[in-house]
C-alpha cells in the first residue's frame, strides 16, 4: 500500500473533483486558547498558529467558514460544548469528522516535536528547519503545535506526512494577519448571512462567488474567493492599480507581435 485516499487529503486536482483549495485543518484548544494547523494538499501549503477566541469561538467560526475544509481532525472529548457545537452544525454533513484519541494519536506539544524530529523530514532542505516551526517551538506555542502534531499524526496515517512535510511549504497562521492591513475581514455570520461563498444550503448556486466567478483556472477561482472574504478597504489602494495602468505610454499596433496583429478585434489594447 502506497497511500490512503481520504476526500481531504488527494493532492491529484483531477481526483479532487473542484478547483477549489481542498483543505484538512487540525484543531483543538486549551480554555480559550485555540490552536490550528491546515493544509491544502494539492499546493503542499501546511498553515499553523494560534489565538485566544471568545466564548461563541467567533474567530474559529470565521476560519472555518473561509476554508470550507473537506475534513477536521481534532481530539477526542476534549473540546468545549460550543466548539462541538459548531463542528456539527456549521459544518457541511459530508465534512468528514476524524476525533483522535489525545496523547496516543493527538500529540501534545513535547510529543510534536520529538516525532518531527525522528522523523528528519527536513534533512534534504537547503534551508533546513523551516523558520516558521521554529517560531512556534521557541515561542513556546503549545496549543498550536499539539494541532501541528494531530495533523502530523493523521498525516502519517494516510500515508502521506514524508511528502506534505519535505515538500512543503510553512506559513503563520495569524487572525491579524499584517498582510491583510489594508482588507475587511468579513466574519462567519457575515459570510454566510449575505450569502457571500455558498447559499444557506451549503450550495455555490445563487452566492455572490457564483455570481461574479468568471475564472477559468483554479488559481483564479482561488484568487477571486480570497479577494471577496477579504475586501480592500482603503480607497488609494483600490485606485492604484488604475492609475499605474493608465500611466504607461500608450501602445500602437506596431509593437504588437504578429500574433497579436492576427488576432484583430480579440486584441485588448492597454
Amino acid at each position: 500500500m502506497l497511500q490512503v485516499l481520504t476526500p481531504g487529503t488527494v493532492s491529484d486536482e483531477n481526483l479532487i473533483g473542484h478547483e477549489e483549495a481542498n483543505y484538512t485543518i487540525s484543531l483543538c484548544e486549551e480554555k480559550d486558547i485555540v490552536g490550528v494547523c491546515f493544509v491544502d494538499t494539492s499546493r503542499l501549503r501546511i498553515f499553523v498558529g494560534q489565538f485566544s477566541d471568545d466564548h461563541f469561538r467567533s474567530r474559529l467560526r470565521t476560519l472555518l467558514a473561509q476554508l470550507n475544509p473537506t475534513e477536521v481532525v481534532y481530539p477526542q472529548g476534549s473540546l468545549c460544548k460550543r466548539t462541538q457545537l459548531i463542528l456539527r452544525n456549521d459544518l457541511k454533513q459530508k465534512v468528514g469528522r476524524n476525533p483522535l484519541v489525545p496523547g496516543l494519536d493527538f500529540w501534545d506539544a513535547e510529543t510534536t516535536w520529538m516525532q518531527i524530529n525522528d522523523a528528519d523530514y527536513f534533512k534534504d532542505k537547503t534551508s533546513g528547519f523551516p523558520e516558521v516551526l521554529k517560531m512556534i517551538r521557541e515561542t513556546n506555542q503549545s496549543v498550536a503545535s499539539s494541532a501541528l502534531g494531530g495533523l502530523l499524526h493523521y498525516l502519517r496515517k494516510v500515508m502521506i506526512d514524508a511528502e506534505q512535510f519535505s515538500a512543503g511549504s510553512f506559513y503563520h497562521y495569524q487572525v491579524s494577519d499584517p498582510r491583510y492591513a489594508h482588507n475587511m475581514i468579513l466574519d462567519a455570520q457575515t459570510l454566510e448571512n449575505l450569502e457571500i461563498l455558498r447559499n444557506d444550503e451549503g450550495g455555490k448556486k445563487g452566492s455572490l462567488l457564483a455570481h461574479i466567478d468568471k475564472t477559468v483556472t483554479a488559481f483564479g477561482k482561488r484568487l477571486i474567493t480570497e479577494w471577496l472574504i477579504r475586501p480592500l478597504i482603503r480607497k488609494l489602494v483600490l485606485t492604484e492599480p488604475p492609475r499605474t495602468i493608465l500611466s504607461r505610454p500608450p501602445f500602437s499596433p506596431s509593437h504588437l507581435s504578429p500574433l497579436s496583429l492576427a488576432l484583430g478585434e480579440g486584441c485588448i489594447y492597454l
